[in-house]
């Protein structure tokens, strides 16, 4: 089982632009722990390997599956983590794209085959808007049996969850989702079986936040970012190798590529980069992104 894909209440704020001083280096090439999917405001959840974690107000907004508040849990033996959970769907918007209403389930599908369509078929599974009594008994079916469970991992790391998706449905908490809930939900749905795996709970999080607001933004929509320090890392990451490794590991599963290019360009590793993210240091990310010394020499010397 793998840790719930989070997607934590979240926060009306714009995500970081990973500009070259923050970075410090110039231009870049082109049964499962539920995953829950926490965007900041709002929580959501998705199926992915590895237990969430995310800050909100001064609070994480959903960290793995275990431990104490304000603690890095511990992961669960892997017999008892729940498959990953995400995918939230939202009610029909309303009115002003811009207006904070959530993307319905329809529309959801339109705007990520615009997108994405290229790399895979998209698919838009079930979606159950719930209020949250319901919402947290249909989360608590899955996982109150496991160390995931709603008052001993969600209460007490992330307050709520936007949303979570397991086996092929979009639960969605109807009292907080936000305007792109149900498009980032769907996304984890879609993702390759080889990609979480490989890039780790929070590079799951960050990429899939990454494409989610490219696809609504380009849709009309205002998005909210909800993993701001993931998606920061995944700015540069994309300054590096560009989207288009990314979009192939994601969707079809090529993830050795990625791997590849990104260590023929990069001072570190892919595992000691991959680690640093689940450690959530992402200015450590960062540094491993940057350009290896006979590379960066070389710049120099044009």
């Amino acid at each position: 089982m793998s840790e719930p894909v989070r997607v934590p209440r979240r926060k009306e704020e714009p995500a970081p632009v990973a500009t070259e001083e923050q970075l410090g280096w110039g231009g870049g090439g082109a049964t499962q722990t539920p995953t829950l999917d926490f965007r900041k405001v709002n929580l959501r959840g998705e199926e992915s390997a590895q237990a969430p974690t995310a800050a909100s107000e001064g609070q994480e907004l959903m960290a793995r599956e275990n431990g104490s508040p304000g603690e890095k849990a511990a992961p669960a033996p892997a017999e008892q983590q729940a498959e990953a959970i995400e995918a939230p769907n939202l009610a029909p918007a309303t009115g002003d794209k811009s207006a904070p209403s959530m993307i319905d389930k329809a529309k959801s599908v339109e705007i990520l085959t615009t997108s994405y369509g290229s790399y895979t078929t998209i698919t838009g599974g079930k979606v159950e808007v719930l209020e949250q009594a319901a919402f947290q008994a249909a989360y608590d079916k899955i996982y109150g049996k496991t160390a995931y469970a709603w008052d001993k991992y969600v209460a007490t790391k992330f307050g709520n969850l936007e949303g979570f998706a397991h086996k092929g449905t979009n639960y969605i908490n109807k009292n907080v989702g936000s305007v792109d809930v149900v498009p980032h939900e769907m996304l984890h749905n879609n993702a390759n079986k080889d990609w979480t795996p490989f890039a780790g709970s929070e590079l799951n999080e960050g990429t899939t936040e990454y494409l989610t607001i490219k696809a609504v933004t380009a849709a009309g929509y205002t998005a909210s970012h909800s993993y701001p320090d993931q998606e920061g890392v995944v700015q540069a990451l994309v300054g590096v190798v560009g989207e288009e490794l990314i979009l192939n590991a994601y969707f079809k599963g090529a993830v050795k590529p990625l791997q590849e290019d990104m260590e023929k360009k990069c001072s570190g590793t892919w595992a000691n980069f991959k680690k640093a993210m689940q450690d959530t240091r992402w200015e450590d990310a960062k540094a491993l992104l940057k350009p290896k010394k006979d590379d960066a020499a070389k710049e120099k010397t044009k």
